[in-house]
């Protein structure tokens, strides 16, 4: 099973009745689709995770990572990998 992160987003209830909750939490998922939630029932499938925590399968949570700065860096690194190269060269070899 691989267990993919998600986000939970808080929408407004648009057609609530007065005693109905002001918001619901949406979460999306490929195989289950959209699923609303009231703050109780999310607040009981945390506790039910917390008191069956052998139910809960093991995973690694991986942070999304920026590409744009990791490219970024690896070009900063090798322009400055190869001036370094260039002046020690220069110092070594043709100042000596």
């Amino acid at each position: 099973m691989r267990i993919q992160p998600t986000t939970v987003y808080k929408v407004e209830n648009k057609n609530a009745y007065r005693s109905a909750n002001p918001n619901y939490y949406l979460i999306v998922t490929d195989n289950e689709g959209e699923m609303l939630f009231t703050k109780s029932s999310i607040k009981d499938a945390k506790q039910r995770a917390k008191s069956n925590p052998e139910d809960v399968p093991k995973y690694r949570k991986i942070n999304n990572v920026d590409w744009c700065v990791c490219a970024a860096f690896a070009f900063t690194c090798s322009i400055a990998g190869g001036l370094i190269g260039y002046f020690s060269d220069f110092i070594f070899n043709k100042l000596t």
